[in-house]
Parts: structure tokens; C-alpha cells; sequence
């Protein structure tokens, strides 16, 4: 049994942490551009499993504190080298006793994470951790290299558009997920301090005259307001033409609308799990 220690990363590991996730997603790992941000962030905690005797990042991880006192466990890896070993289940038991100090100190009040359908064994510890699944949604994107999916939007008038607090707390859009704002694997509560967030991070834009919420950490996220296949096909057509991140751009929708996903279907949209819901709201109350 290899002797472990935890311990918080530093920029010095960059390069370390940059190696162990080349090949994680085919190597679109976000873990690299995040880095130095996750270690600068003050209110969480990003750390390390280190197996002493060859002085080795064996794992890492990231503790999180959203809008709302949420506790977030995000960032989870093992280094391939030491799969297989159950680190993943001693990174969680540790992030348990670190989120419980938390609790405690009264620094978070709940803990969530996001998941996909195809990780099961995150799933899987979640649930055995006291964690629920709180809602399911279904990630779209349109795999413009492809054929069979043509930018129909070329020309783009664009401006901002700033709702008021209440305009914002009354959004259907919102409603229809339980006042739950998503995007890039975060859930956040809808509340005035995400509202200030968004403001701060000019994440309210209006393309064509359709609204739209862009936020994200790495990938290209964006949110149509009115969620229907118009707003959807402007913001994803703009993305793809004008911000060259590499990633095709996305968003979830909801199953409460039966057109909608036939009308993606028509539009040449793919789902990363054949059309099943998978994208997981974890909760622990």
C-alpha cells in the first residue's frame, strides 16, 4: 500500500498537472486552462494526492464555493500510472471530511456536483456519498465539420441586453428548471448575487434580436432564453464564426419540448449520448 499525503497545488505544478491530463477527453482536457485561476481562487481549495515516495502527483481535485454558500466538487483525476487503485475514492473521502469542515464553519450550507451518463464511476460515488440527483438535462451542439450541419446565420446584428433583477428572477427560462442556472458543468441558484455575476461578466448579449445568456469556463456555453430552435441556431452559428476557442459550441435543453429536439434533429444537432439525457445535478442537502 503506497504511502499518500494530500496537499494544495501551487503554480509550480502547472506543468505536472498539464502531463497527467494530455490525454484525458482526447486531449481537450480544460484542467490546463483553468489551472492557474483554480490556484489563485481564495475561497476554495485545490489540492493534490501525492505519492511520497517518488515525490508524484497521483491525483488532484477542486473544492469550489458557489453564489449561495453551494460547496462544489469539481476537477477530479487520477493519473492513468494509478487507476485502478481506488485514489478516486480517497480524493472523495477527503473532499467529504474537507466540505463537512466547511459546513461546520458555516463557509457552504449544501454541496453539489455535475456529472455526465457516461461516467459512471462519478456517478456511482456521488450516490454513495449521500448525494441525489436533483435534475438531468441533454447537452446539443452542432458538429459543424460535419456535412449534414451548414452555418445558416452569416450575418449577425449584435448588442447587450440588461434585465433588471426582477426581469431576471422571473425569466420562464429559469422557472422551467427549478430556478436553477446552468452552464459549463455548474449548476449555480438563481439569486441576486449570480445576477451580479452575470453583469460583471457581460454574459447577457442579444444576437438578431433573440437573448442569450454566454458563459463559460473554457468551452463554448451559451443559454437561449427562449429555448427554441431560432435563438439555439443564431447563438451556436455565432459562436462557431466568431470565437475561435477550438470547441463547438453548446447547450442543454430541456425534454419538456418534444419540438424542439425534432426541430434539432431537422437542423443537423447531435447529442453526446444519442438523444438520452446526460448531463446530472447532484445535490447533498
Amino acid at each position: 500500500n503506497m504511502d499518500y499525503e494530500f496537499r494544495l497545488l501551487t503554480h509550480d505544478d502547472y506543468e505536472e498537472v498539464k502531463e497527467m491530463c494530455k490525454d484525458i477527453w482526447d486531449g481537450t482536457d480544460y484542467m490546463p486552462l483553468v489551472f492557474h485561476d483554480w490556484v489563485d481562487d481564495e475561497k476554495g481549495e485545490f489540492f493534490c494526492i501525492i505519492d511520497k515516495a517518488k515525490n508524484k502527483i497521483a491525483g488532484i481535485s477542486k473544492f469550489s464555493i458557489l453564489p449561495e454558500h453551494m460547496g462544489w466538487l469539481e476537477g477530479l483525476r487520477v493519473h492513468e500510472e494509478y487507476r485502478g487503485q481506488k485514489l478516486a475514492r480517497r480524493i472523495q473521502e477527503y473532499m467529504s471530511e474537507l466540505a463537512n469542515k466547511y459546513l461546520e464553519e458555516g463557509k457552504v450550507n449544501k454541496l453539489g456536483a455535475c456529472t455526465h451518463l457516461n461516467n459512471a464511476a462519478s456517478r456511482k460515488m456521488l450516490e454513495s456519498s449521500g448525494f441525489e440527483l436533483e435534475q438531468q438535462h441533454m447537452i446539443v451542439m452542432k458538429p459543424y465539420e460535419e456535412n449534414n450541419a451548414v452555418i445558416t446565420t452569416k450575418s449577425f446584428v449584435v448588442t447587450r441586453w440588461k434585465p433588471t433583477l426582477e426581469e431576471f428572477m422571473n425569466l420562464d427560462y429559469f422557472k422551467s428548471r427549478d430556478m436553477i442556472f446552468h452552464c459549463d458543468f455548474t449548476f449555480m441558484d438563481v439569486t441576486e448575487e449570480l445576477y451580479n455575476i452575470l453583469i460583471k461578466k457581460d454574459a447577457f448579449w442579444e444576437i438578431n434580436g433573440k437573448k442569450g445568456i454566454i458563459y463559460y469556463k473554457v468551452e463554448t456555453c451559451f443559454v437561449a432564453i427562449d429555448e427554441d430552435i431560432d435563438t439555439i441556431e443564431i447563438f451556436s452559428d455565432y459562436l462557431y464564426q466568431k470565437n475561435k476557442t477550438g470547441f463547438t459550441p453548446y447547450t442543454t435543453v430541456n425534454l419538456k419540448k418534444p419540438q424542439l429536439l425534432e426541430n434539432l434533429k431537422a437542423n443537423g444537432y447531435i447529442t453526446w449520448s444519442d438523444w438520452k439525457m446526460d448531463y446530472f445535478y447532484y445535490l447533498k442537502k
